[in-house]
């Protein structure tokens, strides 16, 4: 996924999941996505996100470590297509809804 805070040219390349997190029993979908290359606080501002490719369905890990190694290599899997499309065009449509995140 390729994401820029609204407003804001520069893009930044990313992971993302869409789910119900089953590890962690969270009932209700979310999108969550992690930057590439990015440190900063991005609680309570709008994030525009375009989904590049699918990497994989949903699954239950047996253990912290197990879901923290396929992160890994979704991470990796994930920078290797960014790499690959880095020429193609991003567009952002309009959000369809705008939420912010509220300050932990």
């Amino acid at each position: 996924m390729r994401a820029r805070r609204a407003g804001e040219d520069r893009t930044y390349g990313g992971v993302a999941n869409f789910g119900i997190r089953p590890m962690f029993q969270v009932p209700s979908p979310l999108l969550e996505v992690h930057l590439f290359d990015f440190d900063g606080d991005l609680y309570g501002q709008l994030l525009q996100v375009e989904l590049i490719s699918y990497l994989r369905g949903e699954q239950n890990f047996p253990d912290l470590e197990a879901l923290k190694a396929q992160i890994g290599q979704d991470a990796e899997n994930a920078r290797q297509i960014l790499a690959e499309t880095s020429g193609a065009p991003v567009s952002f449509p309009p959000p369809l809804a705008e939420e912010r995140l509220p300050p932990t």
